[in-house]
């Protein structure tokens, strides 16, 4: 239900479940089996990036998404990230804690409502409703949602806390 669109895509793997894999110049073999496989632990995408689902959309030009940490990090110009109720944009660094629902705009962060409200300041923290949180921090589509993941759920911000110039 999330689509990762960009120029570039790149995913991280390692191990899974601190499995040993063998040297790369080494085949797998009797002696030496493949114990466990791989995992995906981080997915980056760069250029033109566009994250959405059917309600939502991030845009930048670099994301990183952490899945031990959950955390997806987005960078470069004209950050945006629309949902039906608000957009939130900023200069240097959107994040978005996905198990927390925390949205974090750095640098010259600006939030506007559906009904008009604007807020501006150097750093925006959001709080997410935990029924309704925005793509940013849903589980990519290289893992396994959760039953109760809000996949295609709309971000509903609870509150926002604003820190200098406001």
């Amino acid at each position: 239900k999330v689509t990762v669109a960009a120029d570039r895509l790149i995913a991280f793997y390692r191990p899974k479940n601190g499995a040993q894999q063998p040297p790369p110049t080494q085949p797998v073999s009797a002696a030496n089996p493949d114990t466990g496989g791989n995992e995906i632990y981080r997915l980056q995408a760069e250029g033109h990036v566009r994250i959405f689902t059917p309600t939502d959309e991030v845009l930048g030009d670099r994301a990183t998404y952490d899945m031990d940490q959950a955390v997806l990090v987005v960078t470069g110009h004209a950050l945006r990230l629309t949902t039906p109720n608000d957009v939130l944009t900023a200069r240097d660094t959107l994040e978005y804690w996905s198990q927390k629902h925390v949205a974090v705009a750095r640098g010259n962060a600006v939030v506007v409502t559906d009904d008009g409200r604007r807020l501006a300041a150097d750093t925006l923290v959001g709080y997410m409703s935990d029924a309704a949180a925005p793509l940013a921090g849903t589980t990519p589509v290289a893992a396994k949602p959760a039953a109760d993941d809000p996949l295609a759920a709309s971000g509903k911000l609870q509150k926002v806390e604003a820190f200098g110039n406001v």
